[in-house]
């Protein structure tokens, strides 16, 4: 009997060893993971992120450089913050790298950049702004900058054909006009569906 209960105390003995070194490796992810919690929050990272507007993600950033934005920069790259869309790692990464390269990856540097009291960034290419240009209420460096804003936000009147930018166009039934009188009624979108899958055919 004694030697058929063996084996049973052992294994259970190794369950026990394995449960705890699984909660102490739970313990340690989840004190990682919260570590920037319990500091104060980064003010150099913060405007950094400010300035990109990326300001909302900044506990999932945070977490992944310990708070730091020297860190952040050293990261070079942001595909392991998978928490963050993929159109903001891209926006993030550009960001770096533009940083990166005004600054010589220095820290004193940044600081002094981030410490002056012009916080803006060009919406198109990042850029530290001192003078900006406003369009459409976003901050633009150039009219280079700006010109390739309104062509990412123009549109063609889907009755006319008339360019308009989204902001002064309107949008129904998923189509843009550059005016209410050239809407197509729901009807008349009907209509046209018909008339073309007849054409095709």
């Amino acid at each position: 009997m004694s030697q058929q209960r063996r084996p049973s105390s052992q294994q259970k003995m190794q369950q026990n060893i394995t449960q705890s070194i699984n909660n102490l490796k739970t313990q340690l992810q989840q004190q990682k993971q919260h570590r920037w919690s319990e500091q104060k929050m980064n003010k150099e990272l913060f405007d950094f992120l400010l300035q990109i507007n990326l300001q909302q993600y900044y506990a999932k950033i945070a977490q992944h450089c310990d708070g730091s934005l020297q860190q952040l920069i050293d990261m070079k790259s942001t595909k392991d913050i998978k928490d963050l869309p993929f159109g903001y790692q891209i926006k993030l990464q550009k960001a770096i790298e533009k940083m990166s390269k005004e600054t010589g990856n220095k820290i004193p540097k940044i600081e002094q950049k981030l410490q002056n009291d012009q916080k803006e960034c060009c919406w198109i290419c990042f850029q530290l702004i001192f003078e900006s240009i406003d369009c459409y209420g976003k901050k633009m460096c150039s009219d280079k900058c700006k010109q390739v804003y309104l062509k990412e936000i123009q549109i063609n009147c889907k009755r006319c054909g008339k360019v308009k930018t989204k902001y002064d166009a309107i949008n129904s039934y998923g189509e843009w006009y550059c005016q209410q009188e050239c809407a197509y009624t729901e009807e008349e979108l009907m209509f046209l569906l018909m008339k073309s899958s007849q054409l095709k055919k």
